[in-house]
């Protein structure tokens, strides 16, 4: 679920970044039009060459060109969110568009690399199957150890017996002395059941305690040959080195996991400011080359490189502010706290759900 919910972060990301994309795609064409109407009027008033105004057009149409593919790319990020999203409502089966709230703007995220480990190593729910992996494996092992043994199983029952029926006489000619049976006077005599009666009547003589079984036993096995029990022992110990084997991995892994996603939102963090400082500059130096353009100390061709440098440090900086949002978001994955910070409750069936009040 997490490396759902991570993918669906992804995708949420990605339409900002190319919702801002476009943009600073805009400005830029509006720059280059402007140009175009800047040099349309020197030429006429002889300031400037006509080629002047071919060359501005020519790079118009060129980030006109951006303009369109940036919308391309906004249009298919929409649709990958949706898709993966796929939220559908009632009786439709086509997935809605979802339209981004946040826009790209840093967060402080407060990084602690050791608490980050021990909070993964408890809580990542691949650690705690890992766990319970390796205490299965444990417990098989015990399990085969205990076939090498002799077995003494002691077994012992005790039990009740409570019976009623119909009455159905029997006709003998021995009398053995039962006072169930009445003498016929011919050398017969005609006995009747002492437990003829209703079922209310096996009830009492159930708890009467006066028809009781019981039984004790022993049983001892000495296997001749424990090959087998040999070989499963031997089978559950190998499967058990691995299980910890594999542990021991992922606890190596999930460590890597932690110090390189702390790294990266270091790392973006600071991206962000970089961009930024840069982002800043390039509009300086575009004012400055626009008023060298005014009296005639810079080409056409400089004014439109200038133009394109600051439209490439506008861009870097939102391509910053989403790798941040993309390192917190991994930064989160690695602690085992993105469905949590989410508040994303997982509700097994056949168990009661999470009351709304406690899920904040």
């Amino acid at each position: 679920l997490a490396d759902f919910v991570e993918s669906v972060i992804e995708a949420y990301w990605n339409v900002v970044r190319a919702r801002e994309t476009l943009e600073v795609q805009r400005e830029s064409k509006a720059l280059a039009d402007r140009t175009v109407d800047e040099n349309e009027a020197r030429v006429r008033v002889g300031l400037l060459p006509p080629v002047a105004v071919l060359e501005a057009q020519a790079d118009a149409k060129s980030r006109e060109a951006d303009v369109i593919r940036a919308e391309n790319d906004l249009t298919v990020s929409r649709q990958r969110l949706a898709q993966t999203a796929f939220y559908r409502p009632a009786g439709t089966f086509v997935p809605r568009n979802l339209e981004p709230l946040e826009e790209a703007t840093p967060e402080e995220v407060p990084i602690d690399v050791d608490h980050g480990i021990a909070t993964a190593l408890t809580d990542r729910p691949e650690i705690q199957a890992s766990v319970r992996n390796v205490q299965a494996q444990q417990l098989n092992e015990r399990i085969a150890e205990n076939g090498l043994l002799p077995r003494l199983d002691l077994s012992g029952s005790y039990g009740l017996n409570g019976v009623s029926g119909t009455n159905r006489p029997i006709v003998t000619t021995s009398n053995f002395a039962s006072g169930n049976c009445v003498d016929n006077g011919n050398g017969t005599f005609t006995c009747n059941s002492p437990f003829a009666g209703p079922a209310s009547e096996a009830y009492d003589r159930l708890v009467s305690n006066d028809f009781r079984s019981y039984s004790v036993g022993l049983q001892f096995q000495v296997p001749l040959s424990n090959a087998l029990a040999r070989g499963q022992v031997t089978q559950s110990r190998i499967a058990r080195s691995q299980a910890e084997l594999n542990h021991r991995q992922l606890l190596s892994n999930v460590t890597l996991d932690v110090r390189q996603s702390a790294a990266d939102v270091t790392s973006t963090r600071q991206g962000i400011d970089t961009t930024r400082v840069a982002r800043a500059l390039a509009e300086e130096n575009l004012r400055n080359q626009e008023k060298r353009h005014e009296v005639g100390m810079a080409t056409t061709k400089d004014l439109l490189d200038f133009q394109t440098r600051l439209t490439s440090a506008r861009a870097a900086e939102v391509q910053a502010k989403i790798d941040f949002a993309l390192s917190v978001a991994r930064w989160r994955r690695a602690q085992g706290h993105l469905l949590s910070h989410y508040k994303i409750v997982v509700e097994h069936p056949g168990r009661p759900g999470t009351p709304w009040f406690a899920r904040f």
